[in-house]
Parts: C-alpha cells; structure tokens; sequence
C-alpha cells in the first residue's frame, strides 16, 4: 500500500460520506469526489491520471466512478471509487 493511496483514502474518510461500497459524490463544501482526488494527486507532484465517469443519471438519483493511477516510487499505483448521489 503506497503513502499517496493511504492519503486519499484517508481523505475520503474524513471529508465524504461513505456508505457500504458507495461513496457520496460531494462532500460538506460541495467539492466533487474526483476534483478532491485530482487536487490531492496534483500536490502530491507525481504523474497521474484521474477520470470520472457518470454511469446512471436520474432527477432522484446518480451514481458513477472515479479512476486513478499514479506512479509512486517507481511503481504504477491504482484506485477507483464508485459514488452515489441522491
């Protein structure tokens, strides 16, 4: 387990509602799941890629992914979350 995936999932914890496998989309300053990763990563200063993608789009409910990969020490290092909005 790399440093920079303990920070987001530690930051994840802290500022998002976590739900089972889900995880809110916005947290208590309306701040998007993928925007706080990507700000993190781009801190971070490693290389990386993050994307999102909207799977399901209702006026009551969404849910969608968020994917990153970075390269720590020498190392490719992934994580992807699944997010709900209702």
């Amino acid at each position: 387990m790399s440093e920079i995936w303990k920070q987001i999932v530690d930051m994840v914890n802290e500022r998002f509602i976590v739900r089972n496998e889900y995880v809110g989309r916005f947290d208590a300053d309306g701040k998007e799941l993928g925007e706080a990763i990507d700000w993190l990563l781009a801190e971070a200063g490693v290389e990386y890629s993050m994307e999102q993608e909207l799977c399901f789009e209702s006026p009551g409910y969404d849910t969608g992914m968020v994917f990153a990969a970075w390269i720590e020490n020498g190392k490719l290092q992934t994580i992807s979350y699944q997010w709900e909005a209702m």
